[in-house]
């Protein structure tokens, strides 16, 4: 399971610079418009976006097939992927509140 976990992470590398940029955009975006709100929900797609590039990874390199060659089940491959999602939501929860600190003060700064 934690080979499974650790597969996954590595095809997130691939696509993390323009997961990076965007989110970089976002926050200045979000900055701006002084919404938590809106860099909340851009972080939730980014976030989403992350699970469906893994999956696309998988699906090009025939990664299911290879995997029913070990000796793992379906239910080890799901539970890796939602075990992904959750990880990477608790990071977006995190990160949305640590930028969230800042776009509230200055909001309040601003009224």
């Amino acid at each position: 399971m934690k080979g499974l976990l650790i597969k996954e992470l590595y095809q997130l590398k691939h696509g993390i610079k323009a997961q990076g940029f965007s989110l970089a955009l976002f926050v200045v975006l979000g900055l701006v418009m002084k919404s938590t709100v809106y860099v909340g929900m851009m972080v939730t797609v980014l976030i989403t976006n992350m699970i469906l590039l893994t999956v696309g990874h998988d699906e090009q390199a025939s990664w299911k097939r290879y995997a029913m060659t070990m000796p793992l089940r379906r239910r080890d491959l799901v539970t890796v992927k939602f075990l992904l999602l959750y990880l990477l939501t608790i990071v977006s929860v995190v990160f949305t509140t640590l930028v969230g600190i800042p776009i509230n003060i200055l909001g309040d700064i601003s009224m």
